[in-house]
Parts: structure tokens; C-alpha cells; sequence
């Protein structure tokens, strides 16, 4: 018997508009993201990929369509507490805070969660030696860190509150072949614990890691 999806992504259209005119980002994109896999978002730049990670994340609302995360609509819900309960995310460029302390950054998406200080703490420490970040790192600021120790930081961070789906933007862009490798690891194993995990990128050692493969071009999945 097939797992039921985790996401659906229902005939969704989105545009926008710049200056020279409306572009239209997606065109009718169908897809369905289960539990315990990671998908590789693929495609040039401008095919739409970023876009659909934002829908998913419920940044904004299609012109049209529908997402639906358990099968309920992401429209019917408030899209702070749908991100908040269900939903991490990795930023291509961290968005780590710069005055707090690596531990600081990790332990500020618990502050809502039903937990001691203790407890909070113990969970940061948990999520950052999962990524392999050793305590000697905890009291340093995001600026001293290496690209591949902010990387990870940022993937502690978020999935320290046990969020279902981890959306991650071009994870390893920023990082060499070893931090590449380290960071593909950690996702790949989130995958395996349960969590469903969605990544785009344009990185073939990314995408050849994934359970699936999800090819954009020009707003639709063409593959």
C-alpha cells in the first residue's frame, strides 16, 4: 500500500511582476512529496524552482491551484503557524542572526515550544552534534564561523523543533566538496528518520543523492 503524500502540489499556477512585465513563474505544476524521502528540485535558473520551495513554505499563495500539507489547504490555514509546527528551512545564505551565539540561533526557534530553559538548551546541543558541531563552536558568533559550520548550523537550526518537512535552497552552494559531502549526509539521514525532505539545487552530487528527482524548465516539471 503507497504512503499517502505529505504535500500535494494540485495544478498550481503562480506570476509575478518586475518592471519589463508579469512573468509567469509556474504553470500548472502537479507534485506530491511523501515522509521518509529526499527530493532534488533540478533546473536551470528562473525554471520556477525557487518558487515552488516558497509556496511550499507558504511565503505566498498561488494565483491558482492548491498545496495541501496533510491533505488540508495551506490557504485554510495561518501560514506562520503552519511554518512554526511543520516546517524547516535551510536559506541559501544561512540567515543565521549575527549578534547571537551559535547555541543562541539554535535554541531561539524553541523559545515557543512547551519546554524548560534546560530542556531547550539540551535539544540545541542535541540537533548541533547531530551535524557535527562540537561545543567548543557553541558560544561563537555566525561571523566565526567556516562556510560549512554556518551551513550547518543553519540546518540545526532548522530542525531543532521536529518539524515534519525541511525545505533547503542550494544547501551546499556556498561550501567545498568535503562541507558539500558532510551537509548531503546529514539531509540524506533526515530523510531516512522520516522527515520529508525537499532541496533545490543546481548540484548533479545533490541531485544524484536524492530518492527523486523533480527536473523544472520554464515553469513546469518537464521530468
Amino acid at each position: 500500500m503507497m504512503a499517502a503524500p505529505l504535500i500535494e502540489v494540485k495544478n498550481v499556477f503562480y506570476d509575478y511582476v518586475i518592471r519589463s512585465g508579469p512573468v509567469h513563474a509556474l504553470k500548472g505544476v502537479d507534485a506530491s512529496f511523501e515522509k521518509g524521502k529526499m527530493y532534488a528540485v533540478t533546473g536551470r535558473s528562473g525554471s520556477g524552482k525557487t518558487t515552488l520551495l516558497s509556496l511550499i513554505a507558504a511565503f505566498d499563495r498561488p494565483k491558482s491551484g492548491e498545496i495541501c500539507y496533510n491533505g488540508a489547504a495551506l490557504s485554510s490555514m495561518d501560514a506562520s503557524e503552519y511554518r512554526r509546527k511543520n516546517v524547516g528551512i535551510v536559506f541559501q545564505s544561512f540567515n543565521l542572526i549575527p549578534h547571537l551565539s551559535v547555541l543562541e540561533n539554535v535554541t531561539l526557534v524553541l523559545e515557543g515550544a512547551k519546554m524548560t530553559r534546560d530542556e531547550r538548551k539540551a535539544r540545541a546541543e542535541s540537533v548541533l552534534s547531530l551535524v557535527g558541531l562540537g561545543k567548543e563552536l557553541y558560544s561563537k558568533r555566525p561571523s566565526q564561523l567556516s562556510g560549512g559550520e554556518q551551513q550547518r548550523a543553519a540546518i540545526s537550526r532548522a530542525i531543532a523543533a521536529d518539524q515534519q518537512v525541511l525545505l533547503a535552497d542550494e544547501p551546499t552552494g556556498n561550501l567545498d566538496n568535503e562541507n558539500s559531502e558532510n551537509v548531503i549526509g546529514i539531509l540524506k539521514g533526515l530523510a531516512r528518520e522520516g522527515r520529508c525532505v525537499i532541496v533545490v539545487t543546481h548540484s548533479v552530487e545533490v541531485a544524484s543523492s536524492a530518492d527523486v528527482i523533480l527536473k523544472m524548465s520554464d515553469g513546469m516539471i518537464i521530468s
